[in-house]
């Protein structure tokens, strides 16, 4: 049996797919749909190569998204003085996007501590963290959206799904 055997399965069930969505609705396949959804994909592409270290070491990572939902929101509060959050701030977008990023290496840090220096299993350390860090979101945002962003950051989102 091939080691690919797993993956052609994967590809044809994706070509199934594909093909019965297209045959209920054209616009499926088309160029606006795809247009629309490569710089979503993005995103869940970064994603799936960060959770590839975890599980290529045999662990896992449930916390991935409250890190990013976390460090996201306090780039977007740092760099927003109004905004319906617990953090206002005018930092320059450059700093706010830095320590966005440390701060998100730090929270990985804090699970690879528990993770290497406890008995407890990956799964359930990255499970109880995803839960205060997801907690940590909502008490900081106040659970509203983080509006009123400068338009420097807007740009710099926009030029890139243009692009």
């Amino acid at each position: 049996r091939s080691k690919y055997a797993n993956l052609t399965g994967i590809i044809i069930l994706l070509i199934t797919f594909t093909i019965c969505v297209t045959l209920v609705n054209d616009a499926f396949i088309g160029k606006a749909n795809i247009t629309n959804m490569a710089p979503q994909m993005v995103v869940y592409g970064i994603i799936a190569c960060a959770l590839a270290f975890p599980q290529i070491a045999g662990s896992t990572d449930m916390g991935i998204e409250a890190v990013g939902a976390l460090c996201g929101a306090i780039t977007c509060m740092l760099i927003s003085p109004e905004n319906g959050g617990v953090i206002h701030g005018s930092l320059p977008t450059w700093l706010a996007i830095v320590i966005g990023i440390v701060l998100g290496c730090l929270m990985g840090l804090v699970n690879g501590l528990f993770i290497a220096y406890t008995t407890i299993p990956p799964f359930i350390v990255t499970l109880a963290t995803q839960t205060i860090f997801r907690g940590t979101t909502y008490i900081l945002t106040n659970s509203v959206p983080i509006s009123k962003l400068p338009e420097n950051f807007l740009n710099l989102i926009l030029n890139n799904i243009k692009n």
